[in-house]
């Protein structure tokens, strides 16, 4: 059964009602209307979302600015965090926008992410987060700086595609680093795909190549396509 608890400090006399699973909201809210500590309460299968920040004002309809939000969403094996300078909130399609130094962190199934854009776009309902702008951040042992992601909270794990990536691996006292165009990260079988004018650096040697599959727990490579092999040293 579902539970939604709402509750708000007001400072304008009308009241401020979002459902994130339902899609509900208060007709009667009129735009720039402000809102002081909002905060949005829900629980569905064992699933608890809060959404809060310092000052919240309708920007349109079904659209809400937010002043430095967080959103956290915690199950009995996952953990997400996102927070930000700013946010919209669209709650017609529960959708909500992070700008200005944000920030995801979180982990499930014993992975772990963390984040950092300047903008971080995550659909509440499905816990997909995306981004078109620079990405910096870990995944796990993988330490990533992109031009964009698309993130997905699955059920056996984390699994990420980032754009023009750089990469590095640590394994133990060692790190091994590369590039791609496209770099899809799935931690359900540790296993990293380098996509376009693909390079990867392990130990004394450089693997060029036009796709790489490669175990970054195992630390092997599993597939190439028309590779090239250099020695670095």
């Amino acid at each position: 059964m579902q539970k939604i608890y709402k509750i708000f400090a007001l400072v304008v006399p009308f009241f401020f009602l979002v459902d994130v699973h339902a899609d509900l909201i208060d007709t009667n809210l009129e735009l720039h209307s402000f809102i002081d500590k909002p905060l949005i309460l829900s629980s569905r299968n064992e699933e608890k979302v809060t959404i809060k920040g310092d000052k919240s004002s309708v920007s349109k309809e079904f659209e809400f600015l937010i002043k430095n939000p967080e959103v956290t969403i915690k199950s009995d094996d996952s953990f997400i965090n996102i927070n930000s300078k700013t946010a919209i909130y669209k709650s017609d399609v529960n959708i909500i926008e992070f700008y200005e130094g944000a920030n995801l962190s979180g982990n499930t199934k014993d992975n772990n992410i963390n984040i950092n854009s300047d903008e971080i776009i995550m659909n509440i309902s499905t816990k997909n987060m995306t981004s078109k702008k620079r990405v910096v951040g870990d995944l796990n042992k993988i330490k990533i700086n992109s031009e964009g992601m698309n993130i997905s909270n699955v059920k056996d794990g984390i699994h990420g595609e980032f754009n023009n990536a750089n990469f590095i691996i640590r394994n133990g006292s060692t790190k091994d680093y590369g590039t791609s165009e496209r770099l899809i990260i799935s931690s359900k079988d540790s296993s990293m795909s380098l996509e376009g004018r693909a390079s990867l650096n392990l130990g004394d040697f450089r693997i060029k190549s036009d796709s790489i599959m490669y175990d970054y727990r195992q630390n092997k490579i599993l597939k190439s396509i028309n590779s090239k092999i250099e020695n670095v040293q």
